[in-house]
């Protein structure tokens, strides 16, 4: 999250960030402000005068397109969601090498974050899945302090194929989701055969 971002705008370390709500920032205010989004955007139609549309798919054809999207398990008792967790760590050598549309899972590895000011450290921040073509899967668990757990599955998928970019993301990414559910044993360990949410 957000907290993260405090000590590197005060350093000086970035100067924009943002995250997955749309909260998007800068170093002239530490909180998330939505309408600086909107100004920095107008400015940018201002300027090109063209209409987003054609910038997101000039974007799309240099670099690619994000597709990204979410699923959420809710109301995962706390073990079952942490089991989930330690089962990914645990399997990893069975994950690797594994394909899915073309992609081959290249490592798996629990995320930690160092705060380069301070050298604090926040381990076990998720498990992530990694795709030769820099595409992944990001497990996260929320909530945990409480009886009840939300497991996040974030999916993100990199298409290159100017033909392949205008899709649903939801729709794109379902069978990368089926494939998380599958390696994570999500439906087996919880029970839930499907997301709560989808975004």
């Amino acid at each position: 999250g957000w907290k993260f971002f405090g000590n590197l705008l005060d350093e000086g370390l970035v100067r924009l960030c943002g995250e997955e709500s749309f909260g998007t920032s800068g170093d002239h205010v530490r909180e998330k402000d939505g309408v600086w989004t909107v100004l920095c955007w107008l400015s940018i139609l201002a300027d090109l005068q063209r209409p987003v549309s054609e910038l997101l798919r000039q974007h799309w054809t240099a670099f690619g397109r994000s597709y990204y999207c979410r699923h959420d398990y809710e109301g995962l008792e706390a073990d079952k969601a942490q089991t989930i967790m330690d089962q990914l760590v645990r399997n990893r050598g069975s994950i690797l090498g594994r394909m899915v549309n073309g992609m081959t899972v290249s490592d798996v590895n629990v995320f930690s974050y160092e705060d380069p000011v301070d050298g604090s450290v926040a381990h076990n921040q998720g498990v992530r899945v990694q795709f030769d073509d820099q595409s992944r899967v990001v497990y996260r668990l929320s909530g945990t302090g409480t009886d009840a757990a939300t497991l996040r599955v974030y999916l993100e998928q990199i298409e290159r194929d100017a033909t392949n970019q205008g899709a649903d993301a939801i729709e794109y990414n379902d069978v990368l989701g089926e494939f998380a559910n599958h390696i994570a044993q999500i439906r087996e360990v919880s029970g839930l055969s499907q997301p709560s949410v989808k975004t």
